[in-house]
């Protein structure tokens, strides 16, 4: 993979598999958010800043829970 290709893969890891673990794992969004937040440190932060993070995570919160919230 060259580097471009390699980084948005990893972006997509990122945002559409580790963040929806993360708010299928935890107890709360703030839980969620945290763990989101040490993973971002972890080689992930040139994939958004820290607010957008939150806005993410909150979004995929929302989608994730909602299966339970209508179920």
């Amino acid at each position: 993979m060259g580097g471009v290709n390699y980084k948005e893969h990893l972006e997509t890891k990122f945002l559409y598999c580790l963040i929806p673990s993360i708010c299928r794992n935890s107890e709360a969004l703030e839980e969620a958010q945290g763990k989101a937040k040490e993973l971002r440190k972890k080689g992930y932060e040139f994939v958004c800043n820290e607010d957008d993070l939150e806005t993410w995570v909150t979004q995929t919160w929302n989608e994730v829970w909602e299966v339970y919230n209508h179920g």
